[in-house]
C-alpha cells in the first residue's frame, strides 16, 4: 500500500510540473482504477484520451472507465475506437471488452458474438467463463456448468486446499459431500435450494456462523463443520456449483418456497418497508449496484410508512444522517 500511495504522491507531483504530461496521466489513472475511485479515475481518462487521441491506451483507458462509471453505451463506442487503434496483440483485449460493456449494457447476444471473435484469436477460461456468463444472462441456466463447474477457478479458502474433488455430477451413492459456503451470501442463499437434490449418503455443511443459523435451519445435514475444517469427504461443492453439476435448466426449478425464519414482532407504523443500500466494498462491480443512504433519505419521508435498516455494514451510515 505505501508503494502505491508513493507513486501516487509523484505522479500527482509530475502532473502539477506538467498536466498535459500522458504518461502520467496514465499512470495515475490506472492507481485510482484499481481503487474504485469514482469520477476521478473517468476524468484522468478523458483528459489523457484527449491529449493523445489516436493512440490505443488512452482510448481503451477511456473506454475502461466509462465501463466502470456506467456508462455502457459511451464505452461500447470508445471501445470499438480502441479496435481501431489497435496493434496486433491489443486486437483481443479491445475485442473481449467490447463483448463485456455489451454485457453490462444487458445485451448479452451481441457481447457473445464478440466473444466468440476473441475466442478466435485465442481460447482461454477467461473467455469460456466470459461466454458463459452471457449464456445466464441470455435464459440459458444449464451454461451454469460452464461457468461455475467446468472453468470455474475455486476461491482461497481451506476447503479448495484440502485435496477433496470438487464435484462435478459423479455418482453420489453411498458417498459424502461436503456444501460449502464458497461466494456471496447472496450466491449461497439463492441457490440453497439445491442442496436437497444431492442424493448422497452423508452431506456436510460447512460455512460462517452467520450463515448456520438460516442453511441448517432449512435444510437437513448429517453433520456442521466451520469453513477451517477439518474436512473428510469424497466430495465438495458450492449451492451454485450444485446448480451447475445437475445440468439445471429453468423449468426444472421449482418455484415454491425453500427458506423459512421466524418473523419478528414490529411496532405498528403502517406499511413496513425494509432497506438495504450497500453490498459488500470488496466485490469488484460494488460501485454498480450500492448506493448512499442519503440517496434514499427522501422516501422517509412518505406518510404512512415505517422504514427498518436491513442492512449489514454501513450502519454508520443511519447515525451520520440523525436517522438512528
Amino acid at each position: 500500500m505505501n508503494d502505491i500511495v508513493q507513486a501516487y504522491k509523484q505522479t500527482a507531483l509530475n502532473l502539477l510540473k506538467n498536466p498535459d504530461s500522458a504518461e502520467d496521466l496514465s499512470n495515475q489513472f490506472i492507481l485510482l482504477y484499481a481503487k474504485g475511485s469514482g469520477t476521478a479515475h473517468l476524468a484522468l481518462a478523458m483528459r489523457c484520451a484527449a491529449i493523445e487521441p489516436n493512440k490505443f491506451l488512452p482510448v481503451f483507458n477511456l473506454g475502461s472507465a466509462q465501463l466502470k462509471s456506467g456508462l455502457y453505451q459511451e464505452s461500447i463506442a470508445t471501445f470499438h475506437r480502441a479496435l481501431g487503434l489497435a496493434s496486433p496483440e491489443n486486437v483481443r483485449i479491445a475485442m473481449l471488452h467490447i463483448g463485456l460493456a455489451n454485457y453490462a449494457s444487458g445485451s448479452p447476444v451481441e457481447a457473445m458474438k464478440w466473444y466468440e471473435r476473441g475466442r478466435v484469436l485465442l481460447d482461454d477460461t477467461d473467455v469460456q467463463q466470459s461466454i458463459a456468463i452471457a449464456r445466464l444472462m441470455a435464459g440459458e441456466l444449464e451454461a451454469m456448468y460452464e461457468f461455475e463447474c467446468k472453468y470455474h477457478t475455486p476461491r482461497r479458502k481451506p476447503i479448495a486446499d484440502s485435496g477433496i474433488p470438487r464435484w462435478m455430477g459423479e455418482d453420489l451413492t453411498g458417498k459424502t459431500i461436503i456444501v460449502c459456503h464458497e461466494q456471496g451470501y447472496g450466491d449461497t442463499i439463492q441457490f440453497a435450494r439445491f442442496i436437497p437434490e444431492l442424493k448422497a449418503e452423508r452431506v456436510i455443511w460447512s460455512g460462517p456462523d452467520s450463515l448456520d443459523g438460516l442453511i441448517v435451519g432449512n435444510f437437513v445435514f448429517d453433520d456442521v463443520i466451520g469453513e477451517d475444517g477439518l474436512f473428510q469427504a469424497d466430495y465438495y461443492c458450492s449451492p451454485i456449483s450444485i446448480c451447475g453439476a445437475l445440468r439445471a435448466k429453468y423449468n426444472s426449478v421449482s418455484g415454491l418456497p425453500y427458506l423459512r425464519a421466524t418473523p419478528i414482532k414490529l411496532p405498528d407504523r403502517g406499511l413496513k418497508i425494509g432497506l438495504c443500500w450497500a453490498g459488500n466494498p470488496d466485490y469488484a462491480h460494488d460501485a454498480e449496484r450500492s448506493m448512499a443512504l442519503k440517496d434514499l433519505a427522501p422516501l422517509l419521508e412518505i406518510p404512512g410508512t415505517g422504514f427498518y435498516s436491513f442492512q449489514v455494514g454501513n450502519e454508520g451510515d443511519i447515525t451520520r444522517l440523525g436517522l438512528d
